[in-house]
């Protein structure tokens, strides 16, 4: 199975209350539309008065894709959507929650041109709440999700549609003790439910940042949790009646790593990417999944990275075709994008151009699909706010 998207990640194991925060040395530039093979610029539309970011991105086709996001308006941060058909990207009119300051849309996923993405948005006492929305024909319109009952907050990081009656979305939630807890929901074509996932035992905290289906009876979760000052990667897998953790592989470091992102090609063949290490020491990384275990890859970092650098979201077009993408802080501590892409045998570090002018980039989330890949994210300089960014990758 061809992976059709891969939503953003964040870059660093945290947990719910760093998710509501979220939307907030590079190759020469490069004017949009550029032809040939490698990276360009795409034209997606600016909001010259708000800051806008995208943050995650699915692509059905290689002429349609959608990216989600969120951006500031006079109510406060709302839902942010473009639509791109061939290379142009125009903005959708999407929904607000009603009564909420804060709502921001992190996972996508489009099965032809049905989508459906998942964020989070807050109430009139900033607790956060699980915000799904689907786009039909008649456009896009805000679906009830369910939150753990009497709980501390809720929000959803990733989609995964096998089709339009068969979705999977994964997240946290908050115990009343402020400890966050992996939270999964299902859409069946009528209404989302959760369906129960299983926590490590002992952990202080826990939380689901990607999902990605094979079929109907086998998707596959990953993110971290955290025992003692230890981060540790996390696995979940489901077989068509129920999820469990999988043995997954932790770096040798002495901070451990964390999983923000998973691409399966089939049952037998998959990749997750994320970070290892602390906060201000974070290294990208990679795991691959044979059929039988998960096995720790090596990956290249960032040239000049001075914090963060983790591999933020992945997305692959085939078994030896994949893409990943993230942001790191260079010496002067500005954000920088970078993508690291697997040929089958070794992951290689590739700089996309940046926009003219930009003094700061960064890539949340990448899709990939047969003979391109779409990576989106935000720019920004000294005298601008934040801009949508997008970037296009052809072989």
């Amino acid at each position: 199975m061809v992976e059709r998207r891969s939503a953003s990640r964040l870059v660093g194991p945290v947990a719910l209350a760093v998710v509501l925060a979220l939307s907030v040395a590079t190759a020469a530039a490069a004017s949009p539309g550029s032809p040939g093979s490698g990276w360009v610029l795409e034209n997606a539309a600016k909001n010259h008065r708000h800051t806008s970011v995208f943050v995650g991105v699915s692509c059905a086709d290689a002429t349609a894709c959608v990216a989600v996001g969120d951006t500031s308006s006079g109510r406060g941060v709302i839902p942010f959507v473009e639509r791109r058909v061939g290379t142009e990207w125009a903005r959708e009119s999407v929904p607000v929650p009603a009564g909420s300051e804060w709502s921001s849309l992190i996972g996508v996923s489009c099965v032809a041109a049905a989508c459906v993405t998942v964020g989070f948005t807050d109430d009139e006492t900033g607790k956060a709440h699980t915000l799904a929305m689907h786009r039909t024909a008649t456009g896009w319109a805000i679906v009830p999700t369910v939150d753990p009952h009497g709980k501390g907050g809720a929000g959803l990081r990733d989609v995964f549609c096998v089709d339009g009656s068969d979705c999977v979305a994964v997240g946290e939630y908050l115990t009343h003790g402020r400890r966050a807890r992996t939270l999964i929901e299902a859409w069946d074509g009528v209404s989302w439910s959760i369906v129960p996932s299983p926590n490590p035992a002992d952990s202080l905290r826990s939380y689901l940042a990607s999902v990605t289906c094979t079929g109907r009876s086998n998707c596959v979760a990953v993110g971290s949790y955290l025992i003692g000052p230890t981060n540790h990667t996390l696995v979940e897998r489901w077989d068509g009646s129920a999820w469990a953790i999988e043995p997954s592989a932790d770096p040798p470091r002495a901070h451990g790593g964390y999983l923000l992102s998973v691409a399966c090609t089939s049952p037998t063949a998959c990749i997750a990417t994320g970070g290892q290490g602390g906060d201000h020491n974070t290294r990208t990384m990679a795991e691959a999944w044979d059929g039988s275990a998960w096995t720790i890859q090596s990956t290249p970092n960032p040239k000049g990275a001075q914090f963060g650098g983790a591999m933020g979201s992945v997305s692959c077009a085939g078994a030896g075709a994949c893409t990943a993408v993230g942001s790191y802080l260079d010496q002067s501590y500005r954000s920088a994008m970078f993508a690291v892409r697997w040929d089958g045998a070794v992951w290689s570090i590739e700089a996309p151009p940046p926009p003219d002018g930009s003094t700061k980039t960064g890539l949340n989330g990448v899709s990939c699909v047969t003979g391109q890949c779409v990576a989106v994210g935000f720019w920004e300089n000294d005298a601008h706010p934040q801009h949508p960014l997008a970037e296009r990758y052809t072989p």
